[in-house]
């Protein structure tokens, strides 16, 4: 049920984000992050796609989707989620945005799924690439194991083409 959500929420962003698709930036990226589950640290990678505009009025807008990868004590972990940013274009070039995401998890065997929110700011180093700085709070729920938090504090390399 929650794949054919997440999968929906997928199509849709892509198709709306596809018109007049020349006024977009498409990005891939990659990042490292220190993420905590219940307390527990563990460095997590990601990689993704995306796809952002800054309209005339500096109102920033963005879709990612992402896999993650992660080894805690307990196993590995893998993740895919999405992005929906809205923030605004501070000065020439640094946007800060706010974050509304939804997440899934698999662990051991153990599926777990949440809803997040986070903020985090982007900047331009060259016309291809920039970085980005985002943190990001979970609440994952899953059948088999305990329900538990997710926070995530990443950095993010982006090509943009």
């Amino acid at each position: 049920m929650k794949n054919k959500f997440l999968s929906g929420i997928f199509l849709i962003s892509s198709l709306a984000m596809g018109v007049n698709a020349k006024d977009y930036a498409t990005d891939i990226h990659i990042g490292i992050s220190s993420s905590y589950i219940d307390s527990e640290n563990k460095t997590a990678y990601n990689m993704g796609y995306g796809i952002s505009k800054t309209f005339d009025n500096k109102i920033f807008t963005a879709v990612s989707f992402d896999v993650e990868y992660a080894s805690p004590r307990r196993g590995s972990l893998y993740g895919y989620g999405v992005d929906f940013k809205l923030g605004y274009n501070v000065w020439d070039k640094l946007n800060a945005y706010s974050i509304v995401a939804g997440k899934g998890q698999s662990t051991n065997g153990d599926t777990a799924y949440g809803f997040g929110y986070g903020a985090g700011v982007e900047y331009p180093v060259t016309q291809s690439v920039a970085v980005a700085v985002e943190y990001k709070n979970y609440n994952m729920v899953s059948s088999n194991i305990p329900d538990y938090e997710y926070e995530i504090l990443g950095l993010n390399l982006k090509y943009i083409f």
